[in-house]
């Protein structure tokens, strides 16, 4: 209810009248009033009773002043209550395509407070380990069942790093799943902050296990090839584009007198004669420029302390997974014995063809 106002009206046009009445409402006021015509009229009723407001006609004016801007910020209210309308309901769907992305995205998502306590969980975590939102939520995500006791200390080292400012950075941890089966997962961690006061954090993680798996079986393949490499009796060995050892079998440090230390590293072309330099970069320029193999070509080496042997190579080249050529492998074969049994003959044919 309006505040209470008596009014002495000095008009003769009651719908000036009613105009003022009804501003004078919407300005918080309950005018009881008097409408006037006369001087007469006005006298007896200044006599007659006590007034708040008097209002004539030049008075009128201020009163459809106060009309017109009452009906102006009525439209700018209004204006600006369509405008907070249209925000909210902007903000609204934002929120909802957020929503929608946090749930149906490709990787796992999961949101904690500081203390690891669990407060979302989307999809691709129920797809991926088995665990329903329903038994992880609000419970500590680090004791949940999901992480190994390696793991927990490596996620609490990377939650105190990323507090104290360090920059985010994925890690590669593994994930029990709920029918004890484990995952690989490349996890990233963010911490959420209000007005720069950490509340939670944010774990992000893709499921690698494909990868991992391909990769360990990479890695089994090659320790398996390395140990047929270390035990077969003929030298291996790989070089560079710049004729750099880049590995060595025992066999080969055997062939050249040489430990392993002291070649990895080591240009090819010091375990030949100057004169055998320019053939062997000839050989490996040959294998490069038509991509074909070298089999059983015979080369003259110097040994470690200047003694001089005969190896039979084979070569071919190593490319990288884009096809380009990034050096040579090949397989060695110590023929001394056999160099100097056909020496010790053609130069015994060549005494007889003398005689």
């Amino acid at each position: 209810m309006g505040k209470p106002l008596r009014v002495l009206m000095i008009d003769d046009s009651k719908d000036d009248v009613q105009r003022i009445i009804s501003a004078l409402k919407n300005s918080g006021y309950e005018p009881e009033y008097v409408q006037a015509e006369t001087a007469d009229d006005v006298r007896g009723k200044l006599r007659e009773e006590r007034w708040d407001v008097i209002i004539s006609a030049q008075s009128r004016r201020l009163f459809e002043d106060l009309e017109r801007r009452l009906l102006e910020q009525t439209a700018e209210l209004d204006a600006e209550t369509e405008k907070r309308m249209q925000m909210e309901r902007a903000l609204a769907e934002s929120k909802e395509k957020f929503d929608d992305f946090m749930e149906n995205a490709p990787i796992g998502i999961c949101v904690a407070d500081l203390s690891g306590r669990v407060q979302f969980v989307n999809r691709k975590i129920e797809e991926v380990t088995g665990w329903t939102r329903k038994e992880l939520l609000l419970r500590d995500g680090l004791t949940a069942g999901f992480f190994d006791e390696d793991t927990k200390k490596i996620l609490m080292e990377r939650l105190v790093a990323r507090l104290h400012g360090e920059a985010p950075r994925t890690t590669e941890v593994p994930v029990t799943c709920k029918d004890g089966s484990r995952i690989w997962v490349n996890l990233k961690t963010t911490i959420l902050s209000k007005n720069d006061r950490p509340y939670g954090m944010q774990l992000a993680f893709i499921d690698v296990t494909d990868r991992k798996q391909v990769e360990e079986n990479l890695q089994r393949s090659e320790e398996k090839y390395r140990t047929i490499i270390e035990q077969i009796s003929d030298g291996y060995f790989e070089i560079d584009l710049d004729g750099r050892f880049t590995f060595v079998n025992d066999a080969q440090c055997r062939n050249l007198g040489y430990t392993r230390e002291e070649m990895i590293g080591i240009q090819s072309g010091q375990y030949f004669d100057r004169e055998k330099r320019e053939e062997i970069n000839k050989l490996f320029r040959t294998i490069v420029e038509t991509g074909m193999p070298v089999k059983s070509y015979d080369l003259e080496f110097v040994k470690k302390g200047g003694k001089k042997s005969f190896q039979a190579i084979s070569a071919s080249l190593i490319r990288d997974p884009e096809g380009k050529p990034v050096g040579f492998r090949g397989i060695s074969r110590d023929i001394t014995n056999r160099k100097l049994a056909e020496m010790k003959l053609k130069r015994y044919a060549e005494e007889i063809s003398d005689l």
